[in-house]
């Protein structure tokens, strides 16, 4: 919880990392590791967190970062303290006050099964956020990561990425008629994302609309579209923002992929029953580990993506790069993106490497975000 009182300033979640990795630092060389080249990496939320990290650490810990489908530049990653939520969670369970305090006093009070219960009935989000001033406290975040526009990298190795459909799982559940009731989708991802007033949104949601589905109707026949949308604003147009922003700032070993590879363990899919085809969010998790409800051994096909991408993740590990050299393996070599050639590794049941990826798409978004910059949350003109 973020809120207006000291007791719960904010983003626990992240200092406990953060302690986390400083005993990393001090004990990891008893376990044979090297302190002077820990690694970092983590998915969605995990990736936002090695992002946030990096960006607001007073204390480098690491020194090679891997961000998988997240980074701090998502509208998602950092909000606003929300006082409210003790009110709300304490009444759901029983125990009505207008006092924050008197709230979490009876929270702490209360089996911790029952209030993630009661979150998860409300439909609370929880979310790191900018904190607010308290005394003799420490703050973590002290601004949105979009104001942050130099933070100290030094030449830290970087790989970052995303998935070819990430938002593949929210539509491929659903029914021709229900995918039909998403007519206010352009205007309430608008909404997610920017403070537009109501003159604001009704001019620039046609704008979106218009780009991804022209004239046509919100419907099952342009559901790869509302995918797209979907990713991009989430997902891929962050992913790349925060590839630019720290090629901008002078890193020199940024590594760009993009997971396309749709087989038989993708995470997601399996897990919710989706036989539509592509790649959605989280979907790599089932190359990377050994889940215990996936115990089919793997096909060949699988077997071999497990191999590539837990290798390529070694590589980087261990060397800053991936790809060192070719193998057999490993055919292909991955080039470092640059800010003329922003190229990626496309992981599929082949490598390849290429530009730009969704480059259209992120030309519109570009061009949207420079139009409407101030209406960013958390914007604030640091210039002054």
């Amino acid at each position: 919880m973020c809120l207006d009182v000291p007791e719960v300033p904010g983003n626990q979640g992240l200092k406990d990392q953060q302690l986390a990795l400083k005993w990393i630092k001090n004990n990891i060389e008893a376990f044979g590791g090297n302190p002077d080249l820990i690694t970092i990496f983590g998915e969605s939320a995990g990736g936002a967190s090695v992002d946030l990290q990096l960006i607001f650490s007073q204390e480098m810990l690491f020194h090679q970062v891997i961000m998988q489908s997240g980074t701090a530049l998502g509208a998602w990653a950092v909000l606003a303290p929300n006082p409210s939520l003790p009110l709300k969670i304490s009444e759901h369970l029983g125990f009505k006050t207008t006092n924050t305090k008197e709230a979490l006093s009876f929270l702490t009070s209360v089996h911790t099964n029952k209030v993630i219960a009661a979150s998860t009935e409300l439909g609370v989000t929880y979310a790191p956020c900018v904190e607010n001033d308290f005394d003799n406290v420490e703050k973590f975040i002290h601004d949105y990561p979009i104001n942050i526009k130099k933070p100290n990298l030094g030449n830290l190795p970087t790989l970052l990425g995303a998935n070819k459909d990430e938002g593949l799982a929210m539509f491929a559940t659903q029914t021709a008629e229900q995918i039909s009731q998403y007519t206010d989708i352009f205007r309430n991802l608008l909404i997610a994302n920017f403070n537009f007033n109501t003159e604001e949104l009704n001019e620039m949601e046609p704008l979106v609309r218009n780009f991804y589905i022209g004239d046509k109707i919100v419907s099952e026949h342009v559901v790869d579209k509302l995918i797209e949308v979907n990713s991009d604003l989430f997902f891929n147009y962050p992913t790349t923002r925060t590839l630019q922003k720290y090629i901008d700032n002078g890193l020199k070993k940024v590594y760009y992929y993009l997971f396309s590879y749709d087989g038989e363990r993708n995470f997601v899919k399996d897990r919710l029953n989706i036989t539509a085809p592509g790649a959605a969010h989280a979907d790599e998790i089932g190359y990377f580990f050994d889940i215990s409800y996936m115990d089919k051994t793997p096909v060949a096909e699988d077997q071999l993506m497990i191999d590539r991408i837990t290798t390529l993740w070694a590589n980087f590990a261990k060397y800053g790069n991936p790809t060192p050299q070719t193998t057999e393996l490993l055919p292909v070599l991955w080039p470092a993106a640059t800010k003329d050639e922003q190229y990626y590794l496309n992981i599929d049941a082949d490598l390849t490497v290429g530009k730009r990826y969704f480059n259209s798409r992120v030309a519109f978004w570009d061009l949207f975000y420079e139009l409407n910059e101030k209406a960013q949350f958390g914007y604030a003109d640091r210039t002054k």
